[in-house]
């Protein structure tokens, strides 16, 4: 006996004497999981700007040298092309300026291209990037969850493209914090983007926080009405 089942996007096809139905529910859900990349950036710098940060433990992790201030920022070598891209980094270290204050210094996200230039942090048409602090100089770029954007020495800063549901999401501590005003698949070919101001910030990229263990976003997958788009 053949035993079809044909769902919108798997067919599965069973040859024998008994129907099994609990396997067309198991492979199923497993054809349809969704592939996430989840990424070790390797940063690289201009080459006039290379002499402001120290790679560590490859280029994973990045040290930045030289006065308080915004230089051109790290892209990444590798484009983001998988259906769902995911990569992270810890802040462990983010100033001695700051004192006891928490957040500021550092806008995280994608670029459209890899040549994004000293200033474009707070471009929609070239960077979606989130600022970890309460002052709202990203708000050109995304749409904040509950002012949850602040984050210093310590903290985990997440960022996910995900292509199928086309959509920018940032992550601070496993939480949503913010949701990209653009479309990623307006912005190919995307590459991750830093911009690290104070001297002596310290991130590592890393796998701390597991896809599956991020918080669910469940509000407006696109924020803003598609003809208010940059």
């Amino acid at each position: 006996m053949q035993t079809c089942r044909t769902f919108e996007d798997v067919l599965i096809v069973h040859s024998g004497s008994v129907a099994c139905t609990s396997l067309f529910t198991i492979l199923s859900k497993q054809l349809r999981e969704v592939r996430v990349r989840s990424l070790l950036v390797n940063w690289i710098a201009r080459e006039d700007a290379e002499s402001h940060y120290v790679y560590s433990i490859n280029p994973t992790r990045i040290i930045r040298t030289e006065r308080d201030q915004w230089e051109y920022p790290l892209q990444s070598q590798q484009q983001l092309i998988d259906s769902v891209n995911y990569f992270q980094f810890k802040i462990n270290f983010l100033s001695t300026s700051l004192g006891n204050y928490v957040g500021s210094g550092i806008f995280i996200g994608v670029s459209k291209n890899n040549d994004a230039t000293m200033f474009e942090y707070s471009q929609p048409d070239k960077t979606i990037c989130m600022y970890n602090d309460q002052a709202r100089l990203d708000e050109s770029s995304v749409t904040r969850i509950d002012q949850k954007c602040k984050a210093g020495t310590g903290d985990i800063i997440g960022v996910v493209v995900d292509f199928l549901k086309d959509n920018i999401l940032f992550y601070i501590n496993g939480q949503v914090a913010a949701v990209g005003k653009k479309q990623p698949s307006k912005m190919r070919p995307v590459y991750a983007v830093l911009w690290l101001y104070y001297n002596g910030c310290d991130i590592e990229m890393g796998e701390f926080i597991p896809y599956t263990n991020l918080e669910p976003y469940l509000g407006e997958m696109h924020p803003v009405k598609e003809n208010d788009r940059v």
